[in-house]
């Protein structure tokens, strides 16, 4: 059987289809990863390489070790081209994968009310409750506690 992990050739996952995609497995980094679309023939293929990078992050935000040398591995491209991605969005990978982080906490407050707070914080990748308290108060204009009680009327 065949497997991906971050080893592969991009031009291998470059080319799976869903039916010849070998399954996911865990590399050596931790990071499971799936092969990649086929680029399009037309359009903007830097866009395209970007949802790839969304869709990635999205499903690896768990992990702490998410980070642009893992992410660039598994993409198949140059750490320097995945910053070139996420400038024009006016963010940098770091920021877009905390603010994505905070967005999964704020959801996880508010539909595990009894969860402890940084249980969540850590589910969600973030390690550091200094860096999770203070993002989430920059993001959200009030604490992780502030934002719970909110849900539930003050009480």
């Amino acid at each position: 059987m065949r497997v991906t992990t971050l080893d592969r050739p991009a031009a291998e996952l470059a080319t799976a289809t869903p039916e010849s995609s070998p399954p996911i497995v865990p590399s050596s980094a931790g990071i499971p990863i799936a092969p990649m679309r086929p680029q399009p023939v037309s359009g903007d293929i830097r866009v395209s390489r970007l949802d790839v990078a969304r869709e990635l992050i999205e499903s690896q935000l768990h992990r702490s070790e998410l980070t642009p040398v893992n992410t660039a591995g598994a993409l198949g491209i140059s750490v320097r081209l995945l910053h070139l991605l996420f400038k024009p969005t006016g963010t940098s990978f770091a920021r877009y994968v905390m603010s994505r982080r905070l967005e999964r906490v704020r959801h996880l407050l508010a539909s595990e009310p009894t969860r402890p707070i940084m249980d969540i914080a850590l589910a969600c990748g973030i390690e550091s409750s200094t860096v999770f308290y203070r993002a989430f108060r920059k993001a959200f204009g009030m604490t992780p506690v502030e934002y719970r009680r909110s849900l539930s009327g003050g009480r």
